[in-house]
Order: structure tokens, then sequence, then C-alpha cells
């Protein structure tokens, strides 16, 4: 049967829509051959990796050699899913950068015999992909300026991402780190370092350690924590005399503190923080810190604890069934700490508990906690001037407590732990919902 052409222009153009998209059906898979590479994947040398023997002709020993050797930026595709490594691999050198991938993700990387790393990155903007490394002292080494690493699994090494000298702009994310000693180790912080959307799980030490010898000033480095989810970990953070962005993070079960800061400047900011061993957030000597709209929950020994610093606001938090509530001891006097607009209800210890430190604390509602709501306790160390608090205190709520009225406390010499009618913290394996301690009542 014939079919007739149709005669009117609008028929026509349906005609030649339909037939221009079954040739497109057809030959999708010729287009594909030519189709380019993301800009961050664009190299002018291709090598790839066609065996899984540590040496040889297609090992990935052979093909990191090419790499380096290459003029202008390099690239290596593993096509095999699992790679055997007898001994360390060459350092990435090229200078105009490598892409290191796989075509297919998750290609493994076993590096259980190798003592040091298996990568090692020091050629500069190189882009590391959908690789599983396991095993070895280190998974990655950077030691190079604007190395990107996404979609990597680390696992059981010493550390599994080892930041060295001179690798400023480093950005990790969507990935996976568990199991190691050390998750993100930045010996030497420089310039800026971006963590996002990464697991960390069961790390022995730290899940990130990032620590300079000095406090930042005008330019130091900082280190964004964002987006990222920690699990089981001995600490989540340590960050030390570095500026540190922490935001939109959930922790859980560390066994110390969750944030632990030092030295340097902070911003926490919109944080779940539960169920830890610890103070929640944990931040001493800090030069300024901004902690704000974190939900702060079930921690043994309690939300938070700021020691000896200055210019720091705990602003519009909610902070429930920890150990103690908010701890501020010592601080900088010509530098004013501020406790506002928190919600700080339900602890075992004291909500608000005040060693030797006067901030300004206004507008809290301070609710249904076991022992006093606000306490005041003065700080002697050794021989040494007694400390006495004496905070601004105004418009605070202090309700259905253990004590309503003002407790205060002589010679304390030390920062506070698990409230002992806490000391198991089994509870803090209880139910996480913030909605039966809002309204106070009785216990």
């Amino acid at each position: 049967m014939k079919i007739p052409w149709p005669r009117n222009r609008r028929d026509r153009a349906v005609w030649g829509t339909v037939a221009l998209a079954g040739c497109l059906a057809v030959s999708a898979h010729r287009l594909e051959r030519w189709r380019l590479p993301p800009p961050d994947r664009f190299a002018s040398s291709v090598f790839h990796v066609t065996t899984g023997a540590d040496d040889g002709p297609g090992s990935l020993r052979q093909a990191i050699l090419a790499a380096d050797r290459a003029v202008g930026r390099a690239r290596i595709i593993v096509a095999v899913p699992r790679i055997v490594l007898e001994a360390p691999l060459p350092p990435l050198v090229n200078p105009s950068g490598v892409v290191f991938d796989a075509s297919q993700p998750g290609a493994e990387l076993d590096g259980t015999r190798v003592s040091g790393a298996v990568l090692d990155i020091a050629s500069p903007d190189t882009f590391v992909s959908d690789l599983r490394i396991v095993g070895g002292g280190a998974g990655l080494v950077v030691r190079a300026p604007r190395a990107t690493l996404r979609n990597l699994s680390l696992l059981e090494h010493d550390t599994g991402v080892l930041v060295g000298d001179g690798a400023g702009s480093l950005r990790i994310t969507d990935s996976l780190l568990a199991r190691n000693r050390v998750g993100v180790y930045m010996a030497a912080p420089v310039g800026m370092a971006t963590l996002q959307n990464v697991r960390f799980e069961d790390h022995q030490v730290a899940a990130i350690w990032a620590v300079d010898a000095v406090p930042p000033s005008t330019g130091a480095s900082q280190v964004d924590v964002v987006g990222n989810r920690f699990r089981n970990d001995a600490i989540g953070l340590v960050a030390i005399n570095v500026i540190a962005r922490v935001e939109g993070n959930k922790f859980e079960g560390q066994g110390t503190s969750a944030v632990h800061v030092s030295g340097g400047r902070a911003t926490i900011i919109k944080n779940q923080i539960l169920a830890g061993h610890g103070f929640g957030i944990y931040v001493e000597r800090l030069q300024s810190g901004y902690i704000s709209r974190n939900e702060i929950a079930r921690n043994c020994n309690g939300g938070m604890l700021s020691r000896d610093s200055g210019n720091t606001h705990v602003i519009a938090n909610d902070v429930y069934r920890n150990g103690y509530g908010v701890v501020l001891m010592e601080g900088s006097a010509p530098s004013p700490n501020t406790v506002a607009n928190n919600l700080i209800a339900d602890h075992i210890g004291d909500g608000i508990l005040l060693i030797g430190s006067s901030p300004i604390v206004t507008g809290n509602r301070v609710l249904r906690n076991r022992f006093a709501g606000l306490r005041l306790s003065s700080l002697t160390l050794g021989s040494e001037a007694t400390l006495i608090p004496t905070p601004l205190l105004a418009e605070n709520v202090v309700q259905d407590n253990g004590l309503d009225e003002l407790q205060r406390d002589r010679y304390v010499s030390d920062a506070p732990t698990t409230p002992s009618a806490a000391a198991d913290c089994t509870w803090r394996l209880g139910a996480t919902s913030i909605q039966a301690i809002q309204s106070p009542g009785v216990r």
C-alpha cells in the first residue's frame, strides 16, 4: 500500500520530525563515539589499563609512566575490574594535569601489599574518580594544587587522603571513607579545602584532621565541611589553627566530640549532632566563632563546651537530652561571648553552666533540665586568682528545671564530664524527637 505524502505544510513538518527522530535513534551508538568528554575529563592523550597485573603492557604502572611523559593533559582509564599492586606506583607528575578514572565505576585498586601511598598526586589540576581503593599506608597523597577527588571509596588505610604541602584548592566530593585510622589528614593546610557529600564511617582516630602550626591570619587556610555524613568515628572533625566552616552535616555516634575546633575561627551552622559519647561541639581558644541553628541531642557529656574562647556566638540552637546543655568555661573579657535564643531542654545535668565565664546570656528557653536551669561556678586554677562569673542575663525563660533559681557554686577546678546520673550513656540511643520537650511538663 502506498502512503501518500502529506499535502499541507503542517503535516509535512510532523512527518519530518518523526523521520528525524528515527534516524537519530538508529545512529545513536555511532554518535556516542564522537561525543566530547566533559571539560573536567578532557585530555590530549588517553591511556587504557587493560590488565589487572602489577606491571607489563596494558598495566596501570605503564599507563602512569606514559601519562607522565605525555605533552599536555593526559587521561588514564582503568578498563579492568581489579588491580592488585605488588609495589608502590610511580607518582603522577605531568605538569599539565592527569585525569584518572574507570570505564566502569568502582574499579578496585588493591594496595594491601603497599606500605606507602597507593596513588601519589604531584600533578596540578588532577581529577580522580570512580575508583575503589583498599589497603595501603595511604589511599591517596595529594601534594599539588587544584586536585578534585570524586566518587571514590577509600577503605582500610592508615590515612584515606593525606594532604601535603602545596595541595591548595582541594575538593573531595561524593565519596565514601571508612575503616581508616584517619579519613582525611591535612598536615599543612594551604588555601581552600572543600569536603562535600562525603560519608565517613568507623575511623579510629578522626574522620577529618586539619591542623596548622600557628593560628590563622589574613589569607589563612580554610576548610569547608559541607553536607557530609559522619557515623561511628572516634572524632568527626578536628580543626586546629585553621578557618573552619562546618555546615549541614550529620554526625551520629561519635566516640568523643563530633566537632573539635581550636585556635582559629569557626562557623558551625545547621548540623545535626546526635548520640555521641562526649560533647557534641567542643571549642577552645577560638579567635571568633559563630555556632547557630544546630540540632544537638543525646550526647553523653553534653551539647556544647566552649573553653577560653572569645567573640563566640551561640545562637538559635536546639540543644536537648544531653548530659549537660551549654557549658562556657573562662573566656575573653574584651571579646565577650554570647548565648542567645537557644532551646536548652531536658538535660540530665544543668541547662546552662558558666564556669569562670561572663558571657551575654539572653532570650534562651531553659526548660525541664534535671539539675539547675542556670548555674554559675567560680573557677580557680592553682595559685592563680579565682574567676568569678558575672554574666549579663536578660529575658531568659527558666522553667520546670530541678532548680529554677539562679545557682552559684564556688571553686570549680576543671570542665565537667558526664553527669553521674548518665554515666552508662545508654539513654543516648533513645528516640530523637524534640516535639516532646518543646512544651514543659511533669517528669
